[in-house]
């Protein structure tokens, strides 16, 4: 995101901006991660859809929105409560 209210001297775009967690709470961050299969070595990248709101420990503030080719996600959940991804070259499940 940028800061265009900030810099045009826009005083309220960017009171908009730095409040934006507070006055839009369904605000959503993508995030990339790599993750590295622990038996074969492969390695990946999860995208995931984060909101900075909520208790990470229902597990329900982050989606798995893509996993990169040789990795799958399966319809049971971690203890933290994200999808269960699993290394298709070895079928080898990610850490938690």
């Amino acid at each position: 995101m940028c800061l265009t209210g900030w810099r045009s001297g826009n005083s309220f775009g960017a009171l908009m901006y730095l409040a934006q967690g507070i006055l839009m709470p369904d605000y959503r961050e993508q995030l990339d991660v790599l993750i590295v299969c622990p038996g074969c070595s492969l390695v990946g990248v999860a995208t995931w859809e984060e909101s900075g709101r909520g208790d990470r420990s229902r597990g329900s503030e982050r989606n798995l929105l893509h996993l990169s080719a040789g990795f799958h996600a399966e319809s049971e959940h971690t203890l933290s409560g994200d999808p269960v991804i699993v290394c298709e070259n070895c079928n080898t499940i990610q850490k938690d």
